[in-house]
């Protein structure tokens, strides 16, 4: 999962193995980390993992990109340096029953760390304006990190035959487990609250 833009909130944290900010050669040996689980992915990922460094390398073109090993998190990535208050995004929100919010409902308004009371304006492409809210639930948390984001459970995108087929197994089945987890505004359709 890579953040783009994120290094406003993320930049003057530590690094961890968990949260990283490495360049193109870090994000680089990463995917080769990836790459090595499998022989079935070379042909997929790390062919263009390589291609890509190579283009990378070669130019003007200087930057990193943070993304998250939420493989080191699967057990209970609400833990996660991803969410710690300090140095991520923030933590949980606190439910409102009260609110009437369609967007928000089920969930509340994160509490604390750098989101703390930040406003989105859209709501499954209707514009609502609303506190960033999140949802974490024990139980559904629990059903998907621990089926969907352990190393072991990666064998089900990592070992497709073909691109397509290891894309949709990797969006349907890993990617789709954190937004479903963390819930709110972050579930929506549209997140992070953009206009369709």
């Amino acid at each position: 999962m890579i953040f783009r833009g994120s290094t406003a909130i993320l930049g003057s944290g530590p690094t961890t193995p968990h949260l990283s900010c490495p360049g193109i050669d870090g994000f680089y040996n990463y995917t080769k980390k990836l790459c090595g689980k499998s022989a079935d992915t070379r042909g997929i990922l790390c062919e263009s993992a390589s291609q890509n460094h190579e283009l990378y390398a070669a130019s003007d073109i200087h930057h990193t990109s943070r993304y998250w090993d939420w493989t080191l998190d699967w057990e209970d990535f609400t833990k996660s340096p991803v969410f710690d208050i300090h140095h991520g995004f923030g933590g949980d929100g606190a439910a409102d029953p009260s609110d009437g919010n369609n967007c928000t409902t089920g969930a509340g308004c994160v509490q604390d760390g750098p989101l703390a009371g930040y406003k989105v304006q859209w709501c499954n492409g209707i514009e609502q304006p609303h506190c960033l809210s999140r949802n974490f639930t024990s139980e559904v948390s629990s059903l998907a990190t621990s089926t969907r984001l352990s190393w072991a459970a990666t064998d089900e995108f990592r070992g497709k035959s073909t691109y397509n087929d290891f894309n949709r197994a990797l969006q349907i089945y890993t990617h789709n487990a954190i937004p479903q987890s963390v819930r709110g505004d972050f579930g929506s359709l549209d997140a992070p609250s953009g206009k369709r």
